[in-house]
């Protein structure tokens, strides 16, 4: 299983059929209690998940409102922290391995960075049926970003 935790919501990819994304809440209860049912609702409907490979938050201060940003920053460590705890609940005998998106990119493009124009096209020809759900562009990103770590994931699995 693959996971990416972005501020406004949460993508995971299984599988070609076992994708999505969820809004996250600016309310830690809220998104707290959105993790456990969807990683719940995951494990009845996966209950041999060996590995979770989730992508480590970046967090930067960077931008006028500092405090705003710092304020956000916590959060999603909170956040981030509560998703690790509901994954080590409900797969206890998964290993659950954190990666750095810039680590994930290098390993699977062999570069730091690509275009969006490159993301939104790999995303459309990898997973056909995203086209007829109702993501906005950041949601795409987020899928795209499991489908990185699923690539970074094998290539380093395969040496």
């Amino acid at each position: 299983m693959f996971i990416k935790l972005h501020p406004k919501s949460l993508a995971w990819y299984i599988s070609e059929k076992d994708f999505g994304v969820v809004q996250v809440s600016k309310s830690f209860k809220v998104s707290s209690g959105l993790f456990y049912k969807l990683i719940k609702g995951i494990t009845d409907r996966h209950k041999d998940i060996v590995n979770v490979i989730i992508e480590k938050p970046y967090l930067r201060l960077n931008g006028d409102d500092r405090k705003r940003l710092a304020r956000d920053i916590i959060h999603i460590q909170r956040l981030f922290g509560s998703l690790l705890s509901w994954l080590e609940y409900f797969f206890p005998a998964a290993e659950i391995i954190q990666l750095s998106a810039r680590v994930a990119r290098k390993s699977a493009y062999n570069t730091e960075s690509i275009s969006k124009d490159q993301q939104l096209s790999e995303i459309a020809v990898i997973l056909p049926s995203v086209k007829q759900l109702d993501y906005c562009t950041i949601e795409l990103f987020c899928i795209h970003d499991c489908l990185v770590l699923k690539r970074a994931y094998e290539q380093r699995s395969a040496r």
